[in-house]
């Protein structure tokens, strides 16, 4: 007797709630349809929004990333460790046409800034309305404007350098990395243009082979400068000629660390010792 009447009550409940889910699922579809279609109208109608998306044409500033990067691989670990990220960045522009029009893009979306932020504050008010339908058109519009509020913002990017050596075996790399702001890049580009071919490939040379170069400027005169000052004996035994060494003249911070040929990074040393010595550098010994 009880399952029976239990079946009749589920029975009844049944058919008091399937026609409250189709009138759910119709107000529903109903509400999805209002909303297109306020939607659709906002999106026709809106003075600001569509002041908004015109914005990108009236301007005309170019569609930019927002950083460009730019690799230099050097030959060899004495390269990488003398040659500055100065004059990586220079001879990058140097060699990089694209690179240069890049830049003049840049310029250009760079003046716009300003325009674009005029034309931002130009823009028509919101609508304004005190009636339920003209509250859910203003909430619309404001959702549909903040969509796009940075549409057309010109993209100004930076531009990140980067530097690299890798060993023959590919063992060990090393990189160093500068990242430039187009402001910082008028200094760098103008620099590039005020150098005349031929006197970019002279620096270049002479940075690339910076250790030819220091040892090309040790001038017969500079050494003998450099036995007298020290009278003619190895700066660490104490050897001269006298006692059958024969004598060099070192750099005491390696030309392959960094050293340059200057009286100040010169010294005489006896061939054992200079041989022994080799490229080492020990700041806070005896060297």
């Amino acid at each position: 007797m009880f399952l029976f009447e239990l079946v009749q009550n589920m029975e009844f409940n049944n058919q008091f709630i399937v026609p409250w889910i189709i009138f759910a699922i119709l107000a529903a579809f109903l509400i999805i349809v209002y909303y297109g279609l306020k939607v659709s109208k906002v999106k026709k109608t809106s003075e600001r929004y569509l002041y908004l998306l015109k914005i990108p044409e009236k301007l005309g500033a170019y569609r930019l990333n927002d950083k460009y990067t730019y690799s230099y691989s050097l030959a060899s670990k004495s390269q990488f460790d003398n040659v500055s990220m100065d004059f990586i960045v220079i001879a990058v522009i140097k060699e990089n046409e694209d690179l240069r029009e890049l830049y003049k893009k840049c310029l250009v979306n760079d003046k716009k800034m300003n325009e674009y932020k005029q034309m931002k504050l130009n823009a028509p008010e919101y609508h304004l309305g005190k009636s339920l339908d003209d509250k859910i058109y203003c909430q619309i519009e404001k959702r549909l404007c903040n969509g796009i509020s940075d549409n057309g913002r010109p993209t100004v990017p930076s531009f990140c350098f980067i530097s690299s050596y890798t060993s023959p075996q590919g063992r060990r790399k090393y990189q160093n990395t500068i990242e430039l702001t187009t402001e910082e890049m008028t200094i760098k580009v103008a620099e590039a243009l005020l150098m005349d071919d031929y006197q970019y490939e002279s620096i270049k040379r002479r940075k690339m082979n910076r250790a030819q170069f220091e040892r090309q400027k040790m001038t017969p005169a500079l050494r003998y400068e450099v036995l007298r000052r020290d009278n003619f004996r190895c700066k660490i035994c104490g050897r001269s000629q006298e006692d059958g060494v024969k004598l060099h003249v070192d750099h005491i911070l390696p030309v392959s660390k960094g050293g340059k040929t200057e009286m100040n990074n010169l010294r005489t040393l006896c061939e054992d010792c200079n041989l022994g010595k080799k490229d080492k550098y020990d700041p806070n010994g005896i060297n």
